[in-house]
């Protein structure tokens, strides 16, 4: 279907450089496939701490049984929450499960001395195991509920959070567990298959984020792939050029179309279409020493990330209901508020190039 869709909109020339970053998988569902695999090869060892929660979950009597229990065992004032029964489907269902039934781990082992019929308590082995696959997973659920958020932007997170979910595997892969080494070898075939070249889009995000640029991207590829990590990085800047001088050509022509059909009705050169035409020189303007503005937004020193604070100014019930003109407006007027405390100028194609690019990117990820 994607497919389709794409050659139907390359037909109308409607697609920036021929549709190569027009279809962008979804992290947090990739995210998903990836631990759900993980989870199959440790399904053995979780599954007497989940009959435990179904059990104690399964009548007021048991559940009375248990608080008792919790009390013995000094329990009442644990932190976190009661026992969370898991949802199969979902694994950060499982996560939560199996982190809230390790915080009563002592309660579940007098449970087991006090009911007769509680037979299925886990062995020290056991609760250990449960342990390290809980502290394996807890990045994952972390990083999901980070890049899934809808109160901030998230394009510049994700090259991040995935060169952290591959360091995590790799150290994984040599866990003395071997349930948990077992997880990090299937997780690590599942994230080869979606994620095992660069996806250029998602680095994209993160260059335009100007407190990182193209340093932050050298810093992970030579962490993960210290010998390659220099083509990855020249592939990731042949595609923000790529993109680049198609937004560059894309506002050339649009103003040109504009100003041929403003003069073939007689109207005179009003104040926009003088800004408009002083944009597009200023478009097409390369500077004395021969780069283009973005080689020279890319030279330039990494801004400090207290420059683009917004001041806690996020999307709550009374700024939901804003057009979505009004959303990008001022969404823009942050980035360009941020660019003028750090003294940066970007120049204006730029400035349209990353307003752009992450509206474009934040109505993907919806």
């Amino acid at each position: 279907m994607v497919n389709i869709l794409k050659e139907r909109l390359n037909l109308q020339d409607a697609l920036l450089c021929k549709g190569k970053y027009f279809h962008v998988r979804c992290c947090a569902h990739i995210l998903n496939l990836i631990v759900q695999d993980g989870l199959k090869a440790a399904g053995g060892a979780l599954c007497k701490i989940r009959e435990s929660v179904k059990y104690v979950k399964a009548s007021e009597g048991r559940l009375r049984e248990f608080k008792k229990c919790i009390e013995e065992v000094h329990l009442n004032n644990v932190e976190g929450g009661f026992l969370r029964l898991e949802v199969c489907t979902r694994w950060n269902a499982t996560y939560m499960m199996l982190k809230s039934a390790i915080r009563y781990r002592r309660a579940f082992i007098s449970l087991s001395y006090n009911d007769k019929n509680y037979k299925i308590c886990p062995s020290i082995e056991e609760w250990d195991r449960a342990e390290n696959i809980c502290n394996f997973l807890a990045p994952f659920y972390n990083i999901t509920n980070l890049i899934s958020g809808s109160s901030y932007t998230t394009s510049n997170l994700y090259f991040m959070q995935v060169a952290l979910i591959e360091m995590e595997l790799n150290r994984n892969l040599k866990s003395q567990d071997e349930v948990v080494k077992d997880m990090a070898k299937r997780m690590k075939e599942k994230f080869d298959k979606y994620w095992s070249e660069c996806s250029i889009t998602l680095a994209l995000g993160n260059v335009l984020d100007p407190t990182s640029k193209l340093d932050f991207l050298n810093f992970c590829f030579k962490k993960l792939d210290p010998i390659g990590f220099e083509d990855k990085v020249d592939k990731v800047k042949d595609g923000l050029y790529d993109l680049f001088d198609a937004y560059q050509n894309n506002m050339v022509a649009t103003s040109s179309s504009r100003n041929t059909q403003s003069h073939s009705f007689g109207q005179p050169l009003g104040k926009t279409s003088f800004l408009k035409e002083y944009r597009q020189e200023k478009i097409q303007k390369i500077s004395n020493d021969g780069k283009s503005e973005l080689e020279i937004y890319l030279d330039e020193k990494l801004a400090s990330e207290s420059s683009f604070s917004i001041g806690g100014r996020i999307l709550h019930k009374y700024r939901n209901c804003l057009l979505p003109n009004t959303v990008y407006s001022k969404s823009g007027g942050d980035i360009i508020v941020g660019i003028t405390k750090c003294s940066i100028d970007l120049g204006h194609n730029v400035v349209y190039f990353i307003i752009h690019f992450v509206i474009y990117f934040e109505l993907l990820d919806d």
